[in-house]
């Protein structure tokens, strides 16, 4: 219950914030949100509220790629699924390198959106990024047998 009246505290601070001050704050807050959808998603396991808090961050501050990133993860293990790809092209196009395997991850996306040219594409392009790196692992690697 605690951390649920923290999230409504930062989501009112986050409102005020960003009708009074703007970008900056808008910023600041989005961190603030992130942090609670953390202990939500990592610790309460709690996956649909942490989606809502980081698609809450990602769209104060398109620019945080954390909140992205972790919208677009959670997207993809809730629904609607193919809500995933707005966010992790974010990152994709702040960072390509910010995750290994993000083209796969985009291409998971785009298949559940039956947007299925767009899936084969980003995965061909995961593809050959796995083939150009010899030694990868990690929880951010996908094996090519999986795509």
């Amino acid at each position: 219950m605690r951390i649920y009246r923290k999230f409504f505290l930062t989501i009112i601070v986050a409102g005020l914030f960003s009708h009074v001050y703007g970008q900056d704050d808008n910023k600041e807050a989005a961190r603030a949100i992130v942090e609670v959808a953390n202990e939500v998603y990592f610790v309460q396991k709690a996956l649909y509220q942490a989606n809502e808090q980081y698609a809450l961050a990602a769209d104060m501050d398109p620019e945080n790629l954390e909140a992205n990133f972790m919208a677009g993860r959670t997207f993809l293990e809730t629904s609607p699924k193919a809500n995933a790809s707005k966010y992790l092209l974010r990152v994709y196009d702040l960072n390509p390198d910010y995750k290994f395997n993000i083209l796969y991850l985009i291409g998971q996306g785009y298949q559940y959106g039956l947007e299925f040219e767009k899936a084969i594409e980003s995965y061909n392009l995961y593809l050959q990024k796995v083939s150009a790196s010899s030694r990868r692992s990690g929880q951010d690697f996908t094996s090519a047998e999986v795509v």
